[in-house]
């Protein structure tokens, strides 16, 4: 009998090493298509493999490379793939092609894979120079990247399936007509020791994946029941955005502390005079401000082409160096910077008042989402008409809101798959779900130290409450706190108190100390609760301190 949880597991694991973009594949749907997991390269096939890749590896700098790289693809596609009589290598000229009308660069198909059931193409086949990348944007005049030229083109001819090849990378492209473009990213040099990606390959694009399978377990089947699973990606994003809020929220909260002298109203010199009220709104417009930006910039309606606009203005981009950094420095040593917040700050203004810059032109947007005066304080300009630089958001915080948008996090059973949001299949109904789900919240101020808990209802709870109900309520405490936080009783009196491993104990304090800022009083007094507590953008569990701001679900009635 099959392990489903190793299958699942396996799926995981192979989305995991590869790039990809769009709506593709997701972890229920592989695990539901290919319930007995990814289908094995034998030996044979492996031995063979190894061979053609050492003979194109040796011969990419002999005296004619383009043989050398045609006769690896031939392999990979006739021998792994499979496609063997079923592959066309030499297609009738202009028949599967497109020529860029404006700049004239022409993109055509270089090889077929032919279904014999239908008497055409199941995939257009594309080559590029070796060394060419399939994603960066093109110099030739006409800026769209090979991966785009490749949707294009399948749209043009309506077949939904391409794949695109420089010898070492291999480009999967899902492009159906009047739909959102999907595209997979392999690296064959992972291919002779990395066998799960190898497989992962072999599975969705060899010919037994196309012919004599029910339809629900071709790639195309798997590709658009991912796509229809839209409600689920609709929930998670809005889940996403409400913690995301929360997280600006507290930074915002934070920074301004620095700038005051009363510890216990929080107050300091960004939000004197400012409403908690307005906290909420404010983080809830940057982040609708950002949803905007990234789908303008997926539809090309912002000039993310440009390497002056993506290089000091995109967000996505943004997010990616942020991550690149994270990567290199650890994400601890972004808390030290505030650049992203700037650059934030920056593309928000150009798309209210547009540039005119000698390198890119931007027409201003207007309209109040983006009006720089609607919340004037998160620039440094104050109430009272005094001067600050721009409010202090680290580059932690920018980074968790900016991944908050771009991936979505799922577990199923224990096991972790991340998908890229992609905002071109989203509609404006959804987008509007997600920002509704932000209007039964609002922020307010701790006149106690507060614990945030984990569980479906995710509640704020003082710490002087949790004492009161303990007092009265003795063993009773489980059930009293398991109402609140949408948990049973017994869930919640596993979780009650220290845990019993001594290590773990040492681990925790240090956790919760920390959360209180190194208080070991009022640590003490959070360590009953802290496994039952959400985490911080720092995985440290959530405590919030008297007088700072907070998000909580809101009762209806005005916290000013």
């Amino acid at each position: 009998m099959t392990d489903i949880g190793a299958v699942r597991h396996q799926h995981a694991t192979w989305l995991a090493l590869i790039e990809s973009g769009g709506p593709f594949l997701t972890l229920p749907v592989l695990t539901v298509a290919l319930p007995q997991g990814l289908d094995p390269v034998r030996r044979p096939a492996m031995d063979r493999l190894r061979l053609g890749w050492s003979a194109w590896d040796a011969d990419q700098h002999a005296k004619d490379p383009e043989r050398a790289q045609a006769t690896w693809i031939a392999h990979v596609v006739a021998d792994l793939l499979d496609w063997q009589d079923d592959a066309d290598f030499d297609p009738p000229a202009g028949a599967w092609e497109h020529t860029e009308p404006e700049s004239g660069p022409r993109t055509a198909a270089a090889f077929t894979l032919n279904n014999p059931e239908t008497g055409g193409p199941a995939f257009l086949g594309f080559t590029v120079p070796v060394g060419t990348s399939l994603t960066a944007r093109s110099t030739d005049g006409w800026s769209a990247s090979p991966l785009d030229r490749v949707a294009i083109t399948l749209r043009e001819h309506d077949i939904p399936l391409g794949l695109l090849t420089d010898g070492r990378w291999w480009g999967l492209v899902w492009a159906p007509r009047g739909g959102a473009t999907a595209h997979a990213l392999w690296d064959s040099v992972l291919w002779i020791e990395d066998r799960v990606t190898l497989e992962a390959f072999g599975t969705l694009l060899g010919r037994r994946r196309t012919l004599g399978v029910a339809a629900n377990r071709t790639l195309l089947g798997m590709l658009q029941a991912s796509l229809d699973s839209q409600e689920e990606v609709t929930e998670q994003l809005g889940k996403q955005v409400r913690g995301a809020v929360e997280t600006l929220v507290d930074t915002i909260g934070r920074a301004d502390e620095r700038t005051g002298d009363n510890q216990l109203s929080g107050a300091g010199r960004y939000l004197a005079g400012v409403g908690n009220e307005q906290v909420y709104e404010a983080a809830v417009t940057v982040l609708m401000r950002l949803v905007f930006i990234l789908a303008a910039e997926e539809r090309r309606l912002l000039p993310i082409d440009d390497d002056l606009y993506a290089r000091s203005y995109g967000v996505a981009t943004l997010g990616a160096e942020l991550d690149r950094r994270a990567a290199d420095e650890g994400a601890d040593a972004l808390e030290h910077g505030i650049g992203a917040w700037h650059r934030l700050l920056a593309v928000c203004r150009v798309v209210h008042d547009g540039a005119d810059h000698h390198e890119f032109r931007l027409p201003g947007y207007g309209g109040g989402l983006f009006d720089p005066d609607r919340y004037g304080w998160l620039e440094g300009r104050l109430a009272d008409g005094s001067r600050l630089p721009p409010l202090p958001v680290d580059d932690r915080t920018v980074r968790r809101v900016i991944r908050s948008l771009m991936w979505l996090e799922f577990r199923d059973r224990g096991v972790r798959e991340n998908r890229r949001v992609t905002y071109r299949a989203l509609d404006v109904e959804q987008i509007g779900y997600v920002y509704e789900g932000l209007l039964d919240h609002s922020a307010t101020r701790a006149a106690d130290w507060v614990l945030g808990f984990a569980g479906p209802t995710e509640p704020e709870i003082g710490l002087d409450e949790l004492a009161a109900q303990a007092a009265t309520l003795g063993a009773g405490l489980a059930g009293w706190l398991g109402k609140q936080i949408g948990k049973p009783a017994g869930w919640v009196s596993q979780r009650l108190g220290a845990p019993a491993d001594a290590d773990a104990r040492d681990a925790l304090w240090r956790r919760t100390l920390a959360a209180t800022e190194n208080d070991e009083l009022q640590a003490a007094r959070v360590l009953p609760f802290a496994r039952l507590l959400r985490a911080d953008q720092r995985g440290l569990p959530v405590v919030i301190s008297p007088g700072r701001c907070y998000v909580t679900a809101s009762s209806g009635v005005d916290q000013h």
